[in-house]
């Protein structure tokens, strides 16, 4: 279900509610000034009961869309970051940690990602299974440096790759997203298919 979907599945239960409320608000006022008491009492009740439900639903319809927007949007970059904000070290989040493990890697060494600001890379015992589009894997663990650069994708920014040096297959990798959890830059490898939404993280050391 794409987030498109549930955003228009949404708005017409919101329009639908509000069209009805706006129905039976218009009735009472009617009978407000034309004095006829029954059209009040017919239209407030109906629509004071309304209104007691579509509150909390439309606060939790739009906890719901914030939290999928959030979840799509929040964590990625609206801005191009400088080279200086992105550069240092990254290692492996304690989360794909066991990731990995559900995954049956045996054992897993000390893995991490230093980008220099010279626009060189260098990726330490990354897990083979990001880098294939299938998610599959060795229980193996590759290293290899290239060059990078900062592209515009979607959402946000991605950092793109070109390895020439090591046990990672030669050529560039584009799915290296760049992210942002409040003060902290993540790098997140999409494991397999994206409509999946597996990820590998690692996160900048201070």
């Amino acid at each position: 279900m794409g987030l498109g979907f549930v955003f228009v599945f949404w708005l017409i239960i919101a329009a639908a509610c509000l069209f009805i409320l706006l129905t039976f608000t218009g009735f009472f006022i009617l009978g407000w000034f034309k004095k006829w008491t029954w059209l009040k009492w017919l239209a407030g009740l109906p629509a004071a009961s309304l209104l007691m439900l579509v509150l909390p639903f439309a606060a939790f319809a739009l906890l719901c869309i914030g939290h999928i927007f959030w979840d799509f949007y929040g964590l990625y970059l609206s801005h191009k970051p400088e080279t200086e904000d992105i550069t240092g070290k990254y290692v492996l989040c304690k989360t794909s940690e066991l990731s990995l493990r559900q995954r049956k890697y045996s054992r897993i060494p000390e893995s991490e990602i230093i980008i220099y600001p010279s626009r060189l890379i260098e990726l330490k015992n990354v897990p083979d299974c990001v880098f294939n589009g299938t998610g599959e894997s060795n229980n193996g663990f590759l290293s290899g440096s290239g060059t990078w650069e900062i592209k515009k994708s979607f959402p946000g920014y991605s950092l793109s790759c070109n390895i020439n040096d090591g046990t990672i297959k030669h050529g560039g990798y584009g799915g290296l997203s760049l992210q942002k959890w409040w003060s902290e830059y993540l790098l997140n490898f999409t494991i397999g298919d994206p409509d999946n939404d597996e990820t590998l993280s690692y996160k900048k050391q201070k």
